[in-house]
């Protein structure tokens, strides 16, 4: 999650749904991806600024949430008036970098899961909790599609999304190597539902 103080304006050309004015999860369309990769970007200047290499070898890049959207699995969290607050992706397992895990173990190995990747806040709304809000709105998605657990990850120097995923109800169980690499370390978490 990555929160800094620039001025965005990541809209959607999609309106709210919400007749109570609440901010709602929803997929994302190819609509949404100038609004995704505008938060993406903030998200990556802040990763950088503080020194976590987090998403600083040029992925996530634009192609690759493209995919993602086509594939249904990125959503966006959107305010009541039609902006995108947050984004990210839910993908079902398996996922092989969840394969192995490292000093540690699964606490359900075996069940079916879901993966949330790629958490981002708007800095338009900083200070509104939206990180906190955005993991609750797809852990909630998880649940009504039926997962029985839910697994994240992030690096270790990344210590605002280590707090979300504590705060959310996630258990750490261990480390996960991306692409099998010992030096593309992740803290990984689980959360039964």
């Amino acid at each position: 999650m990555a929160e800094n103080t620039a001025a965005t304006s990541a809209t959607s050309n999609t309106a709210p749904t919400s007749s109570q004015g609440e901010f709602y999860l929803r997929r994302a369309t190819a609509d949404d991806l100038d609004a995704v990769m505008e938060i993406i970007e903030q998200a990556r200047t802040v990763l950088a600024r503080d020194g976590i290499p987090q998403w600083q070898a040029g992925r996530p890049n634009r192609e690759e949430i493209a995919q993602s959207i086509a594939k249904k699995v990125t959503y966006v969290y959107m305010s009541p008036d039609g902006r995108v607050a947050g984004t990210a992706s839910l993908v079902p397992g398996p996922d092989p970098n969840y394969n192995k895990l490292y000093a540690g173990k699964w606490i359900e190995p075996d069940e079916e899961y879901v993966v949330i990747h790629r958490v981002a806040a708007n800095a338009d709304f900083k200070g509104m909790h939206m990180g906190s809000r955005l993991l609750d709105a797809l852990i909630e998605k998880a649940r009504k599609l039926g997962y029985p657990q839910v697994r994240i990850d992030t690096h270790d120097l990344n210590g605002r999304m280590r707090h979300l995923i504590s705060k959310a109800g996630f258990t750490y169980v261990g480390k996960i190597l991306i692409h099998g690499d010992s030096y593309n370390s992740r803290r990984a978490y689980q959360l039964l539902l």
